[in-house]
């Protein structure tokens, strides 16, 4: 359906609202995630390090700006690579807090798995409609405070960072952080 769409336009179809646009987008970039997120990184789960990956892709989605002239390709790998490196000073800075803490499946995942490139055709599919639906549920829930806090965070943000850049104090930020987690799991649950 997508085959002679390219990447920024479904970029642009995705920001939109077309569900589809975005599965394609995350199915595209699966090999992208899946190698970024291979090995092992002291105090982060393989896991984690998806997950992150995965929302570095999303943050890609998010604040493309076509106007630039860089192909989304590259775009969406350095925003995935940020988050890697982001998720990696943090695990290093709480190792000791992250090798003791045992989350639950929840916690763990707030998107659905993406597809695996080498997994049953069938089953990308499903899992593919699953990322989308879980991203078209998660951008209506979302208040205006909370998109601009995501979006901030996502892009490697601190939370002061996105209080001065918002204008808000940083409980304002981390009422909001809290909030999208929240609805991102009750989405995903």
């Amino acid at each position: 359906m997508f085959d002679s769409v390219s990447d920024e336009q479904l970029v642009q179809k995705a920001r939109q609202g077309e569900q589809e646009a975005f599965t394609e987008l995350f199915a595209r970039y699966s090999p992208l995630v899946e190698s970024k997120a291979a090995g092992s990184m002291p105090g982060l789960e393989p896991d984690d390090l998806k997950q992150e990956c995965r929302m570095g892709l999303l943050s890609a989605v998010l604040t493309f700006d076509p106007s630039r002239g860089v192909p989304f390709r590259a775009y969406a790998s350095v925003c995935v690579n940020h988050r890697v490196s982001s998720a990696r000073r943090v695990a290093l800075k709480h190792s000791m807090l992250h090798s003791s803490l045992s989350l639950s499946s929840d916690q763990l995942s707030m998107l659905e798995e993406v597809p695996d490139a080498g997994a049953d055709p069938e089953q990308q599919v499903i899992q593919g409609e699953e990322a989308g639906r879980i991203y078209a549920a998660l951008t209506k829930r979302l208040s205006p405070l909370e998109k601009k806090s995501l979006l901030l965070y996502l892009s490697g943000s601190t939370y002061e960072e996105i209080a001065e850049q918002l204008g808000c104090n940083l409980k304002a930020i981390d009422n909001a952080l809290q909030r999208v987690r929240r609805k991102l799991r009750n989405v995903h649950a």
